[in-house]
């Protein structure tokens, strides 16, 4: 996101940028009871949250903010 002026000038209000994510993640274990039985649990290993802004007012010569997440997971 960025925010200038007309021409040269400066902007004249305000300017927000955010970002905001919720990231869960789950795994199934698996129980032998028995020989012949297996039970699975479903349950949730990882609850990410994050949230940033940024902001600008009055005046605003140059604003410019970049944001990005990118999902994956690490090699060993």
């Amino acid at each position: 996101m960025s925010v200038s002026g007309i021409g040269n000038g400066a902007a004249l209000g305000s300017a927000d940028a955010y970002i905001k994510a919720h990231i869960q993640e789950g795994r199934v274990t698996q129980t032998y009871l028995f020989i012949d039985a297996t039970e699975y649990t479903i349950g949730k290993t990882e609850d990410l949250q994050y949230s940033e802004t940024t902001s600008a007012s009055p005046v605003i010569a140059k604003f410019a903010k970049s944001m990005n997440y990118k999902s994956g997971m690490n090699p060993l």
